[in-house]
């Protein structure tokens, strides 16, 4: 584990008051075997993939097939955050007239709302998420921490996203689409969202590979 990614995960577990990621001791050398036809070991997500399944962050959609994909969904992308961050029990009554008991995201949902992750009485589970709002996400689970303002032509100043786009790139999470955009209203794939997860762990600071799609 390198040392940057280490400072950052711990950053964000004193702001929590719980283990957002697993911990640099926890981490296994080996890589674990890949179960997926429909993963390609030179694909940008294989090894966020794989990671992502053995830290049950995710499964596949069946036992051969993970769809990197298909569209990510709020509910998808925070039950990731809420399986990264430990699964912790949420402590606050159902403040949501669209979310079930028996729903596979309702303590994910409920835990987001806890964290001001979202807010309001709508869950709106089946939305699509953007690449602007993981970052987003991340950003404030890391508790907000100062950054300079994004320099991404598509990012407006006073955009919720600008700070967490800006400081996701430097922690090496993310890159921009091109050298001045960052497409931050663009769907994101399951594929997208274990990268960034496995990023946000294993990435020094502003090495972020450049791939077409994260």
């Amino acid at each position: 584990m390198k040392k940057r990614a280490v400072s950052v995960l711990l950053a964000l577990a004193l702001c929590l008051g719980l283990t957002v990621f697993a911990s640099a001791e926890d981490q296994s050398d080996e890589t674990p075997a890949d179960p997926f036809t429909d993963v390609a070991e030179d694909a940008y997500y294989y090894d966020a993939v794989l990671w992502a399944v053995d830290k049950g962050i995710t499964t596949g959609k069946t036992e051969t097939t993970f769809v990197p994909d298909e569209t990510c969904t709020t509910a998808h992308i925070l039950t990731f955050l809420w399986r990264a961050s430990g699964s912790p029990e949420p402590t606050i009554e159902n403040p949501f007239t669209d979310v079930k008991e028996e729903d596979y995201y309702y303590q994910a949902a409920l835990w987001a709302y806890e964290k001001e992750l979202v807010s309001g009485n709508v869950f709106t589970a089946s939305a699509p998420c953007t690449r602007g709002q993981m970052m987003l996400y991340l950003y404030l689970l890391a508790g907000s921490p100062a950054a300079e303002p994004t320099t991404f032509t598509d990012v407006a100043a006073d955009s919720v996203y600008n700070r967490a786009i800006s400081w996701a790139v430097t922690q090496g999470i993310t890159t921009g689409k091109t050298e001045t955009t960052f497409a931050p209203d663009e769907i994101c794939t399951r594929g997208h969202i274990v990268t960034f997860l496995y990023r946000a762990e294993n990435t020094p600071a502003g090495e972020a590979e450049t791939t077409p799609a994260a």
